[in-house]
């Protein structure tokens, strides 16, 4: 496991409750600032009873939604099934049969923009670059005044020459049947970034 996989859910509220009644019955394990200013507090639940309510509550929640590490989620399972292959008695309790993950309600989540900073247009001239994406993206200026946010999926601003514009991505531009493919941070990477920047997914 290079890091934990991020999941949220539908917030329930005996889990709420529970956690909450156990953070103020019990002390922190640790309690820390980190040098960014960002405050750490971590809780060990140790006991068994408490554990069993929390399990009995998640093993009630429909779905599980991946909001950070879609990459490093499909690469865990791809590793776990070729374990599997290689071990035909497999039982289920092996360790490659899991991988780590961090849970969060919804109710506690705060979506931050999904912002990206590039320094040059890989030897593009801002009008070769516009025409070179407008292969794949609908092109629009935004209005004037300031910064444009995407009002809907599938949408992005983007800052050229002090000029915000609004790319839609057209139709067939992805696989929109492919739950990583058509994430709009996906979309960006694969028909922006990489291809015409040349600069691939740090993840």
């Amino acid at each position: 496991n290079t890091g934990p996989i991020f999941l949220t859910y539908r917030e329930r509220e005996d889990i709420s409750l529970t956690i909450e009644k156990w953070k103020n019955e019990h002390k922190p394990i640790y309690d820390f600032i980190t040098d960014d200013g960002i405050s750490h507090t971590v809780w060990v639940i140790d006991c068994k009873d408490t554990i069993e309510l929390i399990k009995e509550e998640l093993a009630a929640v429909d779905y599980f939604y991946i909001a950070d590490g879609h990459h490093r989620c499909a690469s865990a399972v791809k590793v776990g099934l070729r374990r599997r292959d290689a071990s035909p008695g497999y039982t289920g309790d092996e360790e490659f049969n899991f991988f780590l993950a961090v849970l969060f309600p919804r109710n506690e989540l705060e979506i931050m923009d999904y912002n990206r900073v590039i320094k040059d247009l890989n030897g593009y001239t801002p009008e070769q670059f516009i025409a070179k994406i407008s292969e794949n993206f609908e092109i629009i200026p935004a209005p004037v005044g300031k910064p444009y946010k995407p009002e809907k999926k599938h949408s992005f601003g983007m800052l050229l020459n002090s000029r915000w514009y609004i790319l839609t991505a057209k139709q067939g531009s992805f696989d929109s049947s492919d739950p990583v493919a058509r994430l709009d941070v996906s979309i960006l990477q694969n028909n922006l970034i990489s291809p015409v920047l040349g600069i691939d997914d740090p993840r």
